[in-house]
């Protein structure tokens, strides 16, 4: 099933990778503005950062699928149980407005598969953001070359810093948490089945990739796109119905 409150989740997480962006952003103009080689340790900054960012809004996001979906966190009397990591994941969810009512994680934790999950993910994707931005900055280096008369710094910084980048980064990745999290607790209890369902969110912005898969079971889907959604595209916004759970078709 979907997310409850993924609208909300999703927002707060744009804007907290928005918010880390612009700080970037500025640096990067400042720097850009000595010389146009960024140096090493700017794009190693911005890796860290941003690893933060999506590690704390993916275990928020994961938990709250996992729980949704039947999973067991840990308690506070778990001796696996990590309070200071439960303070960090507190101060997340309160960045959401509403606050999602899945759990209180001041008392609830996520389980070793779970923070293990979205500890790799976020430290990739988060290498694979801050690569894709040396490609876009290397495009723009070969217009100073070619065309120094047209070259603008807020145009480059703006396409690796701006807000429709945290925008995309952000609808993928609460995607990637919803479906990492039920993924995992419906394997660890009732069980996958390759009768689970994919759904689209059924509105204008679905697109021509997904729209066949809606309402196909995984006997179907998982031969082209085996670890679910978001693996088909950027911003998808897909989610899964699970028949061991019994969730009934949605039109």
């Amino acid at each position: 099933m979907e997310l409850v409150d993924r609208k909300a989740i999703e927002t707060a997480y744009a804007r907290e990778i928005g918010r880390v962006f612009a700080a970037q952003r500025r640096l990067f103009e400042d720097r850009f503005a000595e010389s146009p080689e960024i140096p090493e340790e700017t794009w190693e900054d911005d890796r860290k950062e941003i690893t933060e960012v999506m590690l704390l809004f993916g275990l928020t996001i994961a938990l709250l699928s996992f729980i949704q979906h039947g999973g067991s966190p840990l308690t506070s009397d778990d001796p696996a149980f990590d309070s200071a990591a439960a303070d960090s994941l507190a101060k997340t969810l309160a960045k959401v407005r509403p606050r999602p009512q899945g759990f209180n994680p001041l008392d609830t934790g996520p389980p070793a598969a779970l923070r293990g999950g979205i500890t790799e993910r976020a430290t990739e994707i988060a290498g694979d953001i801050v690569a894709h931005s040396r490609d876009l900055l290397r495009d723009f280096q070969g217009r100073i070359e070619s065309e120094p008369e047209s070259v603008n710094v807020r145009d480059i910084s703006h396409r690796i810093y701006g807000p429709h980048r945290a925008a995309v980064i952000a609808t993928t990745e609460t995607t990637r948490g919803q479906h990492f999290g039920s993924e995992t607790a419906v394997a660890g209890t009732v069980g996958i089945s390759q009768d689970d369902l994919w759904f689209t969110v059924r509105d204008r912005r679905v697109c021509p990739v997904c729209e066949p898969l809606h309402g196909r079971p995984r006997s179907y889907w998982g031969r082209f796109y085996a670890i679910g959604p978001p693996d088909p595209h950027a911003v998808c916004r897909c989610y899964i119905q699970y028949a061991n759970l019994g969730e009934g078709v949605q039109p």
